[in-house]
């Protein structure tokens, strides 16, 4: 895993966190593609290009009053990077979280997927300690 995609990942959450979306777009290449975890909080089951991202952004925004996404950690399985995501999210001063697991590829340093999956499911499979 080269160590320029994990600063990607990083820096795309920390830009969301911030709420900066422009920073976050700057991550993607423009033909990403969004597959969320947690798709039965969304719109849609995926998001594509630019503007896909920026809808994701703005339905995030809608739902919770405050957001936070801290990667982790990470690893490198068949040329993604797996992120180990915990999601914070406040609504009527109350936060709820959870850890996800993202599968990211990557096309000339841009992220061009974000595959949401199960954490438990992938520390599984990867044979990692719970």
């Amino acid at each position: 895993m080269a160590q320029e995609d994990v600063d990607a990942v990083r820096r795309f959450y920390a830009a969301w966190t911030a709420g900066d979306l422009e920073a976050m777009l700057a991550e993607v290449d423009p033909e990403v593609e969004a597959q969320p975890v947690l798709g039965l909080l969304y719109e849609r089951p995926s998001y594509k290009g630019h503007g896909g991202i920026s809808r994701w952004f703005e339905e995030v925004d809608d739902l919770w009053d405050d957001f936070e996404a801290e990667v982790e950690a990470t690893y490198d399985v068949d040329g993604a990077v797996i992120a180990f995501v915990r999601l914070v999210a406040y609504t009527r001063g109350r936060a709820s979280d959870s850890r996800i697991a993202v599968v990211c590829r990557f096309r000339d340093g841009k992220i061009l997927s974000f595959r949401g999956r199960d954490r438990d499911e992938v520390i599984e499979e990867l044979g990692l300690p719970s």
